[in-house]
């Protein structure tokens, strides 16, 4: 299914160019090579891009702070339930989800978040 998106996609870029050669090869301003040659050179450059295309859309987290799940994050003032950690050089406002208060200096494992709040719990070693 993506190679087709990946091909439909093309369509309209290639008809374009393929009209602009026809008119510049009946203009005598390019020749019937140079036009092939041009078409050939855009058939490549699809090969060559269609597997950065087929990464890029597979499906993944919508949004940044859902990609930081499972990520281990520094706590910087104590957790007790509520506090900062860092984590992707950033300073997070997060939420203890353990019994025990947490303490600057300890790593915890981002679980869950609600809005811009993270919930954390100790990383296990």
């Amino acid at each position: 299914m993506p190679l087709l998106r990946y091909i439909l996609l093309q369509i309209p870029g290639h008809a374009l160019i393929s009209i602009l050669l026809w008119f510049a090869w009946n203009m005598g301003w390019v020749s019937a090579i140079t036009a092939g040659l041009i078409i050939l050179a855009l058939v490549i450059k699809d090969i060559i891009f269609y597997p950065f295309y087929k990464k890029a859309m597979q499906p993944g987290p919508t949004d940044m702070v859902t990609q930081m799940h499972g990520e281990q994050a520094l706590v910087r003032t104590p957790l007790d339930p509520e506090g900062h950690v860092f984590v992707r050089g950033e300073i997070w406002q997060a939420r203890n989800i353990g019994k025990k208060p947490l303490f600057p200096g300890d790593r915890v494992v981002i679980v869950d978040h609600r809005g811009l709040t993270l919930y954390v719990r100790l990383a296990e070693d």
